[in-house]
């Protein structure tokens, strides 16, 4: 069985767009590994977190697969989270020494930014609420370029 919205995606795909990094607007930032203990936790939509082990066993074994989104603070550079709370907390609890990290360009805002925070505090509600679960059967389900591993 297929998945009909994972198929509109890859008709909608456009393998020859191409982007020129030279461009002067083209910055994606700086992608680097740091020790998360390291990291400053910035300010954050989520609160307090709890971990559960399963996710810390996780990242444990596999290390954090997708880069923690950082700025630079201004006055003494230090990386500030800007999104991924939970994998900096996790990678912390889990022992790693080193983690990816992606740079943002522009720098962290201060806490006297006022539309610096509520832009952080947009993408950090965007990241968190346009992502969709996957439900159980998705998880156990081999999809087809899967199945020909075996």
């Amino acid at each position: 069985m297929t998945d009909p919205q994972l198929d509109q995606n890859e008709i909608n795909a456009d393998p020859t767009v191409e982007l020129n990094p030279s461009d002067s607007d083209f910055q994606l930032g700086e992608l680097l590994e740091t020790d998360p203990r390291e990291l400053i936790i910035g300010p954050n939509i989520r609160g307090s977190v709890v971990l559960d082990q399963g996710f810390v066993r996780s990242v444990r074994e596999r290390g954090v697969r997708e880069p923690i989104h950082v700025r630079r603070r201004a006055d003494d550079g230090a990386l500030v989270v800007r999104k991924g709370k939970r994998r900096t907390l996790a990678a912390v609890e889990a022992g790693l020494d080193r983690v990816r990290v992606l740079i943002d360009p522009d720098t962290d805002p201060g806490e006297y930014d006022r539309r610096g925070q509520i832009e952080r505090i947009v993408d950090q509600l965007e990241e968190n609420l346009h992502r969709a679960g996957n439900p159980r059967r998705r998880r156990c389900q081999p999809t087809s370029s899967s199945s020909t591993w075996a």
